[in-house]
């Protein structure tokens, strides 16, 4: 059904909140979360839904009848008649990498085995080519050039991630990991400077309890802050990088006058999609805020797009 396949990586720029609603935890407004995992993600609809508004506003100001003809095959015919489905499906936007404090160099990208191989087994499943070392469990892992590693003068490493300490083994295989994703991803160039991988149990700690968690209040009438306004809302940290699959069909359009050939072939909308995505692009809630912008590359086969 769908003829061609590319993965979409994001880099959050700002904190992003793709809200969940209202939860019974300690955070009024949560970000969205896998149920199995309790991983952050985006869900697709946000993604779509987003997407759709940028390349509409960006279709405006060129006023270009063809471009919003090909826009409304992609992303589905709007309005009471409902003419046509959408030629595209995108996936949840799964974590890849997550900030971390570090008491040397700034920050780390940490990750997990898990998470490496869940993102070798969907770029396998979705046809996306790859070649990426997978690293060997470890209690935790850093590249041979990593500059978060302390040297404690006894033939030992050790990284600090927020106050939890690691003694880490710098991995050959895990830097050629770094490396194979760096070529794939595109957004970063310090992967392997900065990139941990811990084990998947302390992973899922540090994305559950170091997210950031922001206190807010409503304003009123003449600048007085409303009774019981207080709220806290939680957001997806800078420097974060997800990952989602776009796909695409032919148009579901009316087909060609005296034909029964579609109107736009999958290629046609890929190239479209590849050639319009913005560079940057908001996603989520506060936009007046500056929250929720990401950064993308589009990926597929071996070459960049």
């Amino acid at each position: 059904m769908y003829d061609q396949k590319k993965v979409l990586f994001l880099k959050v720029l700002t904190p992003l909140h793709a809200g969940s609603g209202t939860d019974i935890r300690s955070v009024d407004l949560p970000i969205q979360r896998e149920v199995h995992t309790g991983y952050p993600k985006i869900e697709s609809s946000t993604i779509k839904g987003c997407l759709r508004d940028t390349f509409e506003f960006n279709d405006k100001n060129k006023n270009n009848n063809n471009d919003h003809e090909i826009i409304n095959a992609i992303f589905g015919e709007e309005g009471a008649s409902e003419l046509s489905a959408a030629a595209i499906a995108i996936t949840d936007a799964r974590l890849l990498f997550f900030p971390v404090r570090s008491a040397k160099g700034i920050y780390a990208l940490i990750t997990c085995p898990m998470v490496i191989k869940r993102f070798q087994n969907d770029m396998e499943s979705f046809g996306v080519k790859n070649k990426i070392c997978i690293p060997s469990d470890a209690p935790a892992l850093a590249s041979e050039n990593n500059i978060l590693s302390l040297d404690n003068n006894a033939g030992k490493y050790s990284i600090l991630l927020d106050e939890f300490r690691y003694y880490i083994g710098k991995s050959p295989d895990f830097e050629r990991c770094c490396n194979d994703l760096k070529h794939y991803i595109g957004l970063t160039e310090d992967i392997a400077e900065r990139a941990v991988l811990l084990p998947d149990d302390d992973f899922k700690d540090f994305v559950t309890h170091a997210t950031s968690i922001v206190t807010r209040i409503k304003i009123g009438n003449n600048g007085v802050v409303e009774n019981k306004a207080l709220f806290t809302e939680e957001y997806l940290p800078e420097e974060s990088i997800l990952y989602s699959f776009i796909m695409m069909s032919d148009a579901k359009l009316d087909s060609k006058p005296d034909s029964k050939e579609p109107k736009y072939k999958a290629p046609e909308l890929m190239g479209f999609f590849s050639d319009k995505l913005p560079p940057v692009f908001q996603i989520g809630a506060d936009a007046t805020l500056g929250k929720g912008f990401v950064m993308t590359y589009l990926k597929g086969g071996d070459t960049n797009d």
